[in-house]
């Protein structure tokens, strides 16, 4: 890759790398002689402010799950953090019908 911001990229993906690593997202484990490995590919997203100026080189790295089978390529599902709208309303109900939340 030849571009002027080559630099920002390989950051980018150096970033995303060491946070997957940090985080422990995956294990690697002995590939059995009848599966096949999953793919995966590379995100690239410009972040910018406001006023269209670049702020952040995002690089997310993402499995291609169409090709991967429940029970056979993975037994857990991620669920994504609860959305501040929705944290919102729970809180709000807890708060109006006077229960408490621990």
């Amino acid at each position: 890759m030849y571009r002027p911001d080559k630099k920002l990229w390989e950051e980018a993906i150096q970033n995303e790398i060491d946070a997957l690593s940090k985080m422990r997202t995956w294990d690697i484990k002995e590939l059995p002689p009848d599966r096949k490995p999953i793919g995966a590919k590379w995100i690239f997203r410009v972040k910018r402010d406001e006023h269209g100026n670049i702020t952040n080189y995002k690089a997310r790295l993402v499995a291609l799950g169409c090709h991967q089978k429940p029970g056979v390529d993975y037994d857990e599902v991620y669920a994504s953090v609860v959305s501040k709208t929705r944290l919102r309303i729970v809180l709000a109900a807890v708060n109006h019908l006077d229960f408490h939340l621990h």
